[in-house]
């Protein structure tokens, strides 16, 4: 199984360390509470955006391979429900010539002239 909680640990410390670095700056300044307050809430959100793109944009290119490897494993596995087929496509004229297109109609051996070419000449 894939496990992300790597590539999530390595991007928090990072994220914290960037976090404390501004937090230790803002507390040596004169400014009131309030806009210190303001100022580390807007920086953690800010962050937070941050490190879900970095961890979403690594995790989004192994999905595809991941996907990839599921939709193999899933076609393996319903290819061996089924039995193997010489000619699992049969082209023809079916009940419904309607749906197949006109150029294929014109170059279809019906079953009447195909019996014909079948039966032996005696001539």
């Amino acid at each position: 199984m894939y496990g992300i909680e790597g590539q999530k640990s390595r991007h928090r410390q990072m994220v914290s360390k960037k976090y404390n670095l501004l937090y230790q700056r803002i507390a040596g300044t004169n400014q009131s509470i309030e806009t210190k307050l303001r100022i580390l809430r807007s920086y953690r959100l800010r962050l937070l955006h941050e490190y879900c793109q970095v961890v979403l944009k690594e995790a989004y290119q192994d999905a595809v391979t991941i996907q990839s490897l599921l939709a193999c494993r899933e076609l393996r596995w319903k290819s061996q429900l089924f039995p193997r087929d010489s000619n699992p496509f049969i082209v023809g004229q079916g009940a419904l010539p309607e749906h197949l297109p006109r150029a294929l109609l014109d170059n279809l051996i019906t079953p009447e002239a195909a019996s014909a070419n079948d039966a032996p000449d005696l001539a």
